[in-house]
């Protein structure tokens, strides 16, 4: 007999990073970046679903970094 509330089987997380470095001037550099998370936590389950039946969903993170010298 199975018993307790039933969790998501954990696989893998995989995560896509792409960047790049630009020279604006030889003072200032930027550099763009972009994440794609897949099956965060390995699929864990979404700790805000009061089933606990649901996996947190795919992520996608953008950002940049500047770099200025003088």
């Amino acid at each position: 007999m199975f018993t307790g509330t039933p969790y998501p089987i954990r696989d893998y997380e995989a995560i896509l990073e792409i960047t790049y470095q630009h020279v604006v001037n030889p003072n200032f550099t930027m550099q763009p970046m972009f994440q794609y998370i897949a099956h965060p936590g390995g699929g864990a389950v979404d700790p805000n679903d009061p089933t606990q039946t649901h996996r947190i969903k795919d992520s996608v993170v953008f950002g940049m970094r500047t770099i200025l010298s003088y």
